[in-house]
């Protein structure tokens, strides 16, 4: 993906993960984590990233799991949306974003919100990279950098990432 090359070239040993195929219950052991997903028109994220979110919602909310179980991680998030939902805007990324917090792990990043109705997604995107990678590079080591599809050029639309090379889409 664009995030891991740029990532690389920063002197960082990412790894892409699409989450349909990470083991939520290797989150704990991670000390860094970049999600970045998309929020379709109805407040839902892509087919692929919905266990993943279930997941999330499930465990920042069962006092068996606890608010501990994600404390030595750092974490960001990149939302992928469209102000034209309206109160749907961005919910998932705002949601995963909340998930992880309760969970303990501490924010890296404020929460990126991309707007694909702005016709700059991409812009956005790579002004949250650039703050995202001097934070990262203060870190010790680089956990997973989490890759929902469909993103398409961070777009948060309908695509692949044919260009990047990255499976299902994606930054």
């Amino acid at each position: 993906s664009k995030l891991a090359a740029r990532a690389k070239v920063a002197g960082l040993q990412p790894e892409v993960v699409n989450v349909k195929d990470y083991e939520v219950e290797s989150l704990a052991s991670e000390r860094l984590a970049v999600v970045i997903i998309s929020t379709y028109a109805d407040a839902k994220p892509p087919e692929s990233a919905a266990w993943f979110c279930r997941w999330l919602d499930e465990s920042a909310t069962d006092f068996r799991v606890g608010a501990g179980m994600l404390q030595d991680m750092r974490y960001a998030v990149f939302g992928c949306g469209n102000q034209l939902y309206g109160d749907n805007f961005n919910t998932v990324g705002k949601a995963v974003d909340a998930r992880i917090s309760a969970m303990g792990a501490r924010q890296l990043l404020p929460v990126g919100l991309g707007n694909e109705d702005s016709n700059d997604m991409e812009a956005q995107f790579d002004e949250w990279c650039h703050r995202l990678l001097a934070a990262m590079q203060s870190q010790e080591g680089l956990g997973k950098v989490y890759n929902q599809a469909p993103v398409a050029a961070a777009g948060g639309g309908e695509g692949s990432d044919d260009e990047e090379g990255g499976e299902g889409g994606g930054e």
